[in-house]
């Protein structure tokens, strides 16, 4: 999900949220098996799903999914902790 999240952000989900317009959340696709973490965009009473890397398209819902969870908060480690200082 970079540039936005790095490979090292913690984030921090609220399950069983209703999302509104332009929330991340984690989403699990049953026709295509996947779960994914993702933006999510409704327009009228189409839903669509936006990555944050632009090497991929946005992905229109048109089959059953289940939210799994809003993020709420995501934490940056500035520093690796295997690191020696």
């Amino acid at each position: 999900m970079s540039p936005r999240f790095s490979e090292d952000t913690v984030i921090i989900m609220e399950k069983n949220c209703h999302p509104i317009n332009r929330d991340y959340i984690v989403i699990h696709l049953f026709e295509k098996n996947r779960t994914l973490f993702r933006q999510i965009l409704f327009d009228s009473d189409d839903i669509y799903l936006k990555p944050l890397n632009s090497d991929f398209p946005i992905l229109k819902i048109c089959s059953k999914y289940e939210i799994l969870g809003c993020v709420k908060q995501a934490y940056i480690n500035l520093r690796k902790s295997n690191e020696v200082c």
